[in-house]
């Protein structure tokens, strides 16, 4: 169900369209998510019978609408309505400076002594700004800071997310809204969506809130504003500190019951589900910046989530969160939002690896980023690729999409099993170094917000992230379980572990600074009962964050874990080893069972774990591949072994053998490969005999000249226009996003951007304009009569072609309403310009321009006439450096009727079809790339589809390294001036 992005006039007719597009791509829902570049008024009267009809067209086709909460993201501030019209739920946070001693500031909250010996903080006092400085102090003020105006959020401020009436003002503006606009169409609504909540938006500060101080005092019975030093510094080298522990503990159940709790109360109330995720669950030190524990917030969620960014994010933490915490809960779904920033080349065996291990892993609705309501001006570069029909690929996106439908099936309402827990170790985050104290060694993304990436981080997350990487590579599944949550929701009874629907056979602690008294209690309590307790490190000195050695005494009944030992095996549910022996560590796997069956899912992820959960190798890269790997199920012996095919969907028998108790039988996985495996006690449906017909060969495209048919027509990119002001000077070619920019400065206008004030609210005051011309050299080897012009706003610009003024013919689109296809007069061999004049301004977006026709495009980006077959190799240096269509080879060969194996793993596109001798394609979308043709006798015609990507002809094309993720930035670096293109073709990476 993909975010299907708002993001222009919107008009209800195009609207249902693009509801039947979705659903011929699969879809089974939407999120109609508001996007930048929306002109229609968010939540005014055009925007609801927008919202109505689209949920009366999804009911008609059986599809799930559901609403999102906010204009853009985060969620929180009503499209810039809500600190408008109340100031004072203005977000703030609190820093500190050391100064001279002056005078008060408006938002001072403190002032402290702070003694230093030597670089080394060693003690601090509370004085009054007139107080005086004692030997080796130094005065610090600590202030709050309120969130800023930004124009991502319409020129207002974000929300106190820590303020009970400040959500229940935006529930009001948003939720209550949608309630009473839509009416009885709301009865059909499924969900809503909320988008990165955080209780920190402005980055780098400590979360504050007004009402903070008073809350701490009710909770802890201490004055916060005596010690605020110890949020910011070690004090005399102590890395440790209650008062952290607390303060995290405060705002994190504050910002819970305010905005999570408060919103999934509403929703539940009115009969929609809460669906969503929630900023910087990535891992413990994100969460703790921006909103505290993950797990905390899910337990109100309906449908909680996580977010993957880039293809080179495995958050594998993040997803055992979620999926812990809605098995406890008993919430069947859970969510992702994935794909962003991956570009438009990203190829669908991407979006089938991604989805893979997220599924193993406990999530079950993939929520793609974004299906793209147009792409004109800055929306083109609004984090694609666009999964929708404006990607040439979007015909064959219901194969991804019904191999996840088919497998999420053989799961539905089935337990999932899961032995192990493990304590989630964020507590002692808390208590920890304060995050001022951690290396600031890189920035994983470009807002700056998750800071905290050195040595040091890296050493402190590998208190759990070791332990997570080592019992998912050796296949010793688990769930986490939150310290707070269990001192609520678990209990014992006999030898197991119960928090709320899940039970536990085992526990694992990571290595803790302090644990709670109530998960000790209860730990303790397990191992009377002859429940296993296993630990890292040692006993953790403090106990709720006080000096204890109640935990060291409970631990002399644990027993210290060592993964090389055999102490985990008694848990063991399923073992997939190499064929010499060990784990195989790039595999993941999700076991789910009711009283009939048993269903297994094994992921090759094609990699192996690492330390940087945000550094994984592109998709592309993931080569691991198995041999006979070697399963072995912990299964009754009277199971029967089926294998699904999950791009069929049929089931076909296993043949397995029994070892000491257990199934055992073994498969090869390619890389990137999943396999699902049925346990029953009777023959499933759909059920086949296996295929025991062997090739008598493998079929080899010759190396010849094919035949081949284009999906759309050639393309030329025009990207650097020479370019004039008033009829004056003509300056030398630029980029057209620096010269967009750079004529914005010249009438006092701010770049344009993704972040910008939206269209359908923006105040600012109309710039004056520039009479500007485009000059564009296009070179012809021959005669062209129909060549054609894409172009967005052709009535924004005056044409003329070699100086001769003309009126171009609009002819309809290109890939999206947004472009428009103009005629062009004939052009002769030659050297031409084509000029246009525009008056620039405010409404003005310099964009690329682009011919369309029947034509090659040489070297210089002359234009020729076209190949008439296409050979073996990149089909960028070809003639068709900026094609961004599908090409279907055709070869013709003779045969005596038999079987072969056809492979094309080595071809270059974003998915591939085979078809023969006229039979329906077939699509293939991840490894393996083989199938088996059935030739007749005689000659036989072969049609091999590759499809293509806009990559070529949108970028980003100046950047030398492929970038580590696609951002709307990324389109305006500028290192080199060649463009950087993407091979296609056959055999087209050996031209790399």
């Amino acid at each position: 169900m993909p975010f299907w992005a708002w993001n222009g006039d919107l008009s209800p007719e195009r609207l249902t369209i693009q509801i039947c597009q979705m659903k011929e791509m699969g879809f089974g829902g939407f999120f109609m998510h508001s996007r930048f570049g929306l002109s229609t008024e968010y939540l005014g009267k055009r925007w609801f019978e927008c919202v109505k009809r689209c949920i009366e067209e999804a009911v008609s086709l059986g599809m799930d609408p559901f609403l999102y909460d906010e204009d853009r993201w985060p969620s929180g501030y009503a499209g810039g309505m809500l600190t408008t019209a109340h100031p004072e739920y203005t977000q703030c946070g609190i820093d500190y400076e050391f100064c001279e001693i002056a005078g008060a500031g408006n938002h001072d909250i403190g002032y402290f002594a702070v003694k230093f010996k030597d670089d080394t903080i060693v003690g601090y006092r509370r004085i009054e700004l007139d107080g005086k400085l004692q030997k080796d102090e130094r005065f610090c003020r600590v202030f709050e800071v309120l969130a800023p105006v930004d124009d991502s959020l319409n020129a207002s401020s974000y929300i106190d997310m820590l303020n009970p009436a400040a959500v229940k003002e935006f529930i009001k503006l948003t939720h209550e809204c949608y309630l009473q606009k839509l009416g009885k169409d709301f009865s059909h609504v499924a969900g809503i969506f909320t988008d990165e909540p955080t209780y920190n938006n402005f980055r780098g500060k400590l979360p504050w809130s007004k009402l903070l101080p008073e809350r701490f005092f009710e909770v802890y019975h201490t004055r916060i504003e005596e010690s605020l030093p110890e949020l910011f510094f070690e004090i005399d080298g102590v890395s440790t500190s209650k008062l952290r522990l607390d303060f995290y503990n405060l705002i994190t159940a504050e910002f819970v019951n305010a905005f999570s709790r408060q919103v999934g109360d509403w929703c539940r109330a009115n009969g929609i589900a809460l669906v969503g995720h929630i900023l910087g669950e990535d891992d413990l030190f994100a969460q703790t910046q921006a909103v505290g524990s993950a797990m905390r917030h899910y337990e109100y969620m309906d449908i909680p989530g996580i977010d993957v960014l880039s293809e080179h994010w495995n958050l594998y933490l993040a997803a055992k969160q979620c999926s812990s915490v809605a098995r406890q809960q008993g919430k069947e779904f859970r969510m992702c939002e994935l794909y962003g920033c991956t570009g438009w080349d990203f190829p669908l065996e991407g979006h089938v690896a991604i989805g893979d291990w997220l599924n193993v892993l406990g999530i079950n609705i993939l929520v793609p980023h974004h299906f793209w309501y147009q792409m004109g001006g800055e929306s083109k570069r609004d984090y694609p690729a666009s999964i929708s029909p404006i990607s040439p690929y979007y015909l064959a996106y219901h194969v991804v999409s019904d191999r996840f439908d088919r497998i999420n099936r053989e799961f539905a309402g089935k337990q999932e099993v899961r032995n192990i827990l493990v304590i989630n170790p964020l507590e002692s985050i808390w208590f920890g170094r304060p995050l001022e104290a951690y290396g600031k060694e890189r920035m994983i993304n470009e807002n700056g917000f998750f800071i905290h990436t050195g040595a040091e981080k890296y050493a402190e997350m590998n208190r759990v992230q070791s332990v997570v990487n080592e019992l998912l590579s050796r296949h010793l599944d688990f769930d986490f379980g939150d310290e707070e949550q269990m001192s609520r929701l678990c209990h014992v009874e006999q030898n197991k572990l119960l928090i709320g629907k899940a039970a536990y056979k085992t526990v694992i602690v990571p290595e803790l600074r302090t644990i709670r008294a109530t998960t000790l209690n209860l730990l303790t309590a397990f191992a009377w009962t002859g429940g296993e307790v296993f630990y890292f490190g040692d006993a953790p000195a403090f106990v709720d964050g006080l000096p204890d050695n109640r935990a060291k005494e409970a631990y002399r009944e644990f027993f210290a874990l060592t993964f090389d030992s055999s102490q985990l095996e008694k848990y063991r549910d399923v073992s997939c080893s190499l064929a010499g022996g060990g784990e195989a560590g790039s595999v993941l796997y999700r076991l789910s069972e009711d009283d009939d069956s048993k269903v297994l899912e094994l992921c090759n992820t094609g990699t192996e774990m690492q330390e940087d959960i945000h550094a994984f190798p592109a998709v592309c890269e993931r080569n691991i591949t198995l041999k006979n790997a070697l399963i072995k199920w912990k299964l009754s012996e009277e199971y029967r072994v089926f294998e699904l095919d999950v791009n069929s969907g049929s089931k076909t028998v296993v043949e397995t053998r029994r070892e000491n108790g257990l199934t055992v039988f073994a498969r090869d996985f390619d890389r990137l490969q999943s396999r699902v495996f049925i346990a029953t006690l009777k023959t499933p449906a759909n059920t086949v005999k296996p295929n025991t017909v062997v090739p008598v060969g493998a079929f080899e495209l010759k190396d010849e000249a094919f035949e081949y048919e284009l999906s759309e027509e050639n393309i030329l990119v025009l990207d650097h226009p020479a370019w004039s002001i008033q009829a004056g000077h003509w300056h030398e070619p630029k980029y057209v996003l620096h010269l967009d920019t750079e004529l914005r400065g010249l009438i006092n206008l701010p770049p344009r951007g993704i972040m910008a004030q939206q269209p359908w609210f923006d105040r600012s005051v109309k710039a004056k304009y520039l009479p500007l011309t485009l000059g564009y050299t296009v070179c012809c080897k021959k005669d062209f009569e129909q060549l054609r012009l894409a172009i967005e706003n052709p009535e924004q610009w005056q044409f003329s072609l070699d100086g001769m003024l003309f009126k171009p013919e609009d002819c309809g689109c290109c890939c999206d309403h947004s472009m428009r296809i103009v005629t062009l007069p004939a052009l002769t061999a030659g050297h031409h310009v084509l000029e246009l004049t525009t008056r620039f301004n405010k409404n003005t977006s310099l964009e690329s321009i682009f011919l369309l026709g029947d034509f090659a495009v040489k070297g210089n980006d002359e234009l020729s006439k076209a190949p008439l077959r296409l050979k073996k190799g990149d089909w960028t240096k070809q003639g068709f450096p900026y094609y961004v269509g599908n090409v279907t080879y055709y070869a013709d060969f003779d045969a005596q009727g038999e079987l072969l194996e056809f492979d094309f793993s080595d071809r270059s596109g974003t998915a591939f079809g085979v078809s023969l001798n006229g039979e329906k394609e077939r699509v293939f979308v991840s490894p393996p790339y083989k199938c088996l043709l059935a030739t007749c006798k005689g000659k036989n015609r072969l049609a091999f589809q590759i499809y293509g990507s806009r990559r070529n002809a949108l970028g980003p094309f100046y950047i030398r390294e492929t970038p580590y993720m696609i951002t709307p930035r990324t389109f305006k670096q500028y290192e080199t001036p060649v463009r950087q293109l993407r091979p296609y073709g056959i055999d087209a990476k050996e031209e790399q």
